[in-house]
């Protein structure tokens, strides 16, 4: 790539608006003098170098290299309608390559199985294994976490776009390299709505791999729109915060629902419905996150914007927070994210203004499905992530009066089947368990008569990849041990299954039982717990209510104090608790901090 460059540009270009290419559309006969070639060659190899050390080659290869007065283009992306054939033709330059056993190292011999290149340029790296010679994917990741040093410069971190181990079977990846600490996260399609990968006739199972991500389209895809690097910030035990490089790649469900929604949205515009069934652990904040940022990009084959503006309806802050970060990482213009919240003003103007991708809270549907309906000339796609609605602790008194025992998902469903669908909005339902009515409203209709989600990533799947734990699975014993004082005169008969659950409720909301469970809990969580979390995952008390989830809330949050913990306490619940006459909610009077705040 360099030699080209070398070659076809002849000198070192003197203006600073010049601009390079490692894939230059034409040849340029400039003459040179001698040496001087060979000295900016082993100039600009260094700056590539060192730029991608320090950048990463996600942000090289997207915003090019700087050497002097000229910045070098280090590879062409395919441009998002056809209106220009050029910047088409250069994208078609690029070229796209793989290599076998890569010597990764001037120390040793060791080699790597095979690594993908773009423009020369290495992005994603691969040990494979093959099950019929005795080896699984499960060596493939142990050679990553002992042999492959994240000191040497192939493996270090961001020099990749992404490293895969994987067999015949499975497939699991990973952006960041930590030796015995690296977490590989599966990349499977999933199988009778498990982990795994289904058979195929014919195929590996996993010949989507090569077939599919590793198609140079798909992986020019993947660096334009969906991986990206940046400095999250996290909190310490101490409640400190701290910035935290981390490099985003998408697992399966992710890049598949996005590339499948956005084929569909081409294919049949505005005016439909979608359902993604999407457990806990799906990474659901990250795939809503990248659909907003392409549905504002998508052209049609007349090169028509299929929606001029994406409405994002949620409740939690880690979503803005999430969709703020990849805007920033993927768009160079400011003002396409416009955070809403509860300012009806705000959401007005974003709305008939020229805002690409906007956030609002689910109470502002009914304002939102109204004024998007008499803004007949735009089209708009209503992205809502219902599935945490009902756990805002600020539901205006208008919703609340609305809401059923049954939560939100039913008034969300009134709203929509009380307005007529007009053909300019299409809806993107996200939730982790549809109801019946749900699936009939927003799913896709299969020739039995049944309804179907667009996508599914099941509970079953995030359970067996480790994404959710089955509680039932692991659990210790508690035995409690209580008398009964008989405080009636009487001798009253009552059913005995009303009696014993009302006594064991007494008994297990008990402020002494709740404290004693806490003292057992705390010992366990700081003997056992706290160093597999690292400050990066939450342990979770799993409880028999809402009230005992309320109660225990602020229970352990006095036990906290009492014993100069720093740790911090979420509690999950829908709707609102009474405890001794006081109302609580999510977010109201329980004291969760930020919903994205995390224990230990």
């Amino acid at each position: 790539m360099i030699r080209r460059i070398i070659a076809e540009q002849g000198r070192v270009p003197t203006r600073s608006s010049q601009r390079a290419s490692s894939v230059p559309a034409d040849r340029r006969g400039t003459s040179r003098s001698p040496g001087t070639g060979d000295a900016f060659e082993a100039r600009l190899v260094r700056r590539i170098d060192d730029e991608i050390s320090k950048r990463g080659v996600i942000d090289c290869l997207r915003k090019g290299v700087e050497e002097g007065p000229v910045r070098f283009e280090l590879m062409y992306f395919r441009p998002v309608n056809t209106e220009n054939p050029d910047v088409e033709e250069q994208f078609k330059a690029n070229i796209f390559s793989v290599m076998r056993q890569v010597k990764f190292s001037q120390a040793t011999e060791q080699s790597i199985d095979a690594v993908l290149f773009v423009n020369g340029i290495p992005i994603v790296t691969t040990e494979l294994k093959n099950e019929l010679t005795g080896q699984n994917v499960y060596h493939a990741i142990r050679q990553y976490q002992n042999d492959r040093d994240p000191d040497e410069k192939l493996f270090s971190f961001k020099r990749c776009m992404v490293h895969f181990a994987m067999d015949t079977s499975e497939a699991f990846m990973t952006t960041e390299l930590k030796s015995e600490r690296t977490f590989f996260f599966p990349f499977n399609k999933g199988y009778e709505l498990g982990a795994g990968n289904p058979p195929v006739e014919g195929k590996h199972k996993t010949h989507y791999v090569w077939e599919d991500l590793w198609a140079p389209d798909s992986l020019a895809d993947l660096l334009q729109f969906f991986a990206h690097a940046y400095d999250e910030v996290r909190e310490d035990r101490l409640g400190r915060e701290y910035k935290q490089p981390v490099q985003l790649f998408p697992r399966y469900q992710q890049w598949r629902t996005v590339l499948d929604l956005l084929t569909a949205s081409r294919e049949s515009g505005a005016g439909q419905n979608y359902l993604i069934q999407h457990s806990a652990g799906s990474g659901k904040s990250l795939t809503i996150a990248w659909l907003a940022h392409r549905l504002v990009n998508l052209f049609d084959d007349n090169n028509k914007r299929v929606y001029d503006a994406v409405i994002v309806l949620t409740d939690r802050r880690v979503l803005d927070k999430m969709l703020r970060e990849i805007i920033r990482a993927l768009s160079s213009t400011p003002g396409v994210f416009v955070p809403a919240g509860e300012d009806g003003v705000r959401l007005k103007d974003a709305l008939e203004g020229d805002a690409q991708i906007i956030s609002t809270t689910i109470q502002k549907f009914p304002f939102v499905n109204g004024l998007v309906n008499q803004l007949s000339t735009k089209k708009f796609a209503l992205i809502v992530d219902e599935a945490h609605a009902s756990q805002s602790g600020e539901l205006t008194r208008a919703v609340q009066d609305r809401l059923s025992a049954d939560g939100s998902e039913d008034w969300l469903l009134e709203q929509v089947n009380s307005r007529q669908q007009p053909g300019n909005i299409s809806y993107f339902a996200f939730t982790a368990t549809p109801k019946h009515e749900t699936l009939e409203r927003f799913g896709q209709k299969q020739t039995d008569g049944s309804f179907m989600p667009f996508s599914l990533y099941s509970m079953k799947q995030a359970t067996e990849e480790k994404f959710i734990l089955d509680v039932l699975t692991n659990y210790t014993t508690y035995k409690t041990y209580f008398k009964l004082l008989k405080k009636a005169a009487e001798d009253p008969t009552v059913p005995r299954a009303r009696a014993l659950s009302a006594i064991l409720r007494h008994v297990n909301l008990h402020e002494t039982t709740m404290e004693q469970k806490i003292d057992v809990i705390m010992a366990h969580f700081e003997m056992t717990v706290r160093e597999l979390l690292r400050g990066e995952s939450k342990a979770m008390i799993v409880t028999s209510s809402r009230e005992a989830a309320a109660r225990y809330k602020l229970a352990l949050d006095r036990y906290l104090r009492e014993h100069n913990y720093p740790h911090k306490t979420l509690a999950a619940f829908t709707d609102s608790v009474n405890i001794d006459g006081i109302s609580y909610t999510e977010t109201g009077g329980i004291g969760n901090p930020m919903l994205e705040g995390t224990m230990a």
